[in-house]
């Protein structure tokens, strides 16, 4: 299934709203679904398992609500400063990072262990990002890990390169020109869940402004 950076968006912000994010995180979430896209990354799998974990009871493993104010944090902490924290899924760690860093300047690295060995490396700055692994078909498969997070200046990162900020940049480009491909059973979930925020029809909210009307005055 082939679709467009904004219509990922949109349906990943009411999706987020959907499982019970707050305003702003489900955009954050939108935000971090888009990168994904951007890095040639399948952006849908995730933050619906991710989501999942939200609507499970489990928010402490959700990334997408535990990344915002933990980073937000790092922000105004000393370089060098650590924070580990298990996720249920750590890649949006690496968007997360990403988008802190060209939103307000953070400087810093993710890592985490794959379930099935081998490991993950991701150094962001303002004007850098590089996501190194070992075992790149490994990259996207489901399973939780302890992701560390660090304040730090400059990377170290010792991994195999996947993609630095010109291989970032020419994955954007294709994005933007080609569509994205998604999972379809993860997308049909995040349309599921977006769906919660809808209005069912009435006599009402058709008289409060809702709905087109008998005329389409927009087409």
């Amino acid at each position: 299934m082939s679709l467009s950076l904004n219509e990922l968006e949109v349906v990943v912000h009411k999706a987020a709203l959907g499982a019970g994010l707050p305003v702003g995180f489900a955009e954050d979430a939108a935000r971090l679904a888009g990168w994904l896209a951007r890095a040639g990354l399948e952006p849908a799998a995730p933050v619906q398992r991710d989501l999942g974990e939200l609507l499970a009871g489990r928010a402490g493993r959700c990334a997408l609500r535990q990344l915002p104010p933990l980073l937000d944090g790092l922000v105004v902490a000393p370089d060098g400063e650590t924070r580990t924290l298990e996720l249920a899924e750590p890649l949006l760690a690496a968007a997360a990072l990403a988008t802190a860093a060209n939103d307000v300047g953070l400087s810093g690295q993710a890592a985490w262990r794959l379930p099935e060995g081998g490991g993950v490396e991701v150094f962001a700055s303002p004007d850098l990002v590089e996501l190194r692994c070992d075992r790149p078909a490994a990259l996207q498969r489901p399973g939780a890990a302890r992701v560390t997070l660090r304040k730090i200046a400059r990377g170290g990162a010792g991994l195999p390169l996947v993609f630095d900020t010109a291989g970032f940049l020419a994955r954007r480009q294709e994005v933007v020109e080609r569509g994205l491909a998604v999972e379809p059973e993860a997308w049909a979930a995040l349309r599921q869940l977006a769906a919660r925020i809808l209005v069912p029809a009435s006599d009402r909210s058709r008289l409060a402004g809702a709905g087109a009307g008998d005329i389409d005055r927009d087409s």
